[in-house]
């Protein structure tokens, strides 16, 4: 049986907050090849691109995830996100920023 998407987009995050970047976008390349939509692993692949300042699939990965939400706001994201420690959302904040997201309000 094919392992469901969502394993591969929360391995991607545990990778991510390793740091270890490669094996990130490996598990959210093979999430996506199952759900091509998933907006939150675009969100990884934009935080990790922009923590390798990989300018090219930062703004790949942050085209496709505003193609599919339009609306989406860097302080939304984090606002809704429940982050113990302001060290995890200022990582996500700077992998935004690096990506060239904007950093609203």
């Amino acid at each position: 049986p094919k392992p469901y998407h969502n394993f591969y987009h929360v391995l991607g995050f545990a990778y991510q907050d390793m740091g270890e970047f490669e094996k990130a976008i490996e598990s959210y390349t093979k999430c996506l090849r199952l759900n091509p939509d998933n907006v939150f692993t675009y969100i990884g692949l934009v935080i990790v691109y922009g923590h390798m300042e990989n300018e090219e699939k930062a703004n790949q990965a942050k085209d496709e995830l505003l193609r599919l939400n339009p609306n989406f706001t860097v302080n939304g994201f984090l606002e809704t996100m429940p982050y113990k420690f302001e060290s995890s959302r200022s990582f996500l904040r700077d992998g935004f920023q690096k990506a060239g997201l904007e950093i609203d309000g």
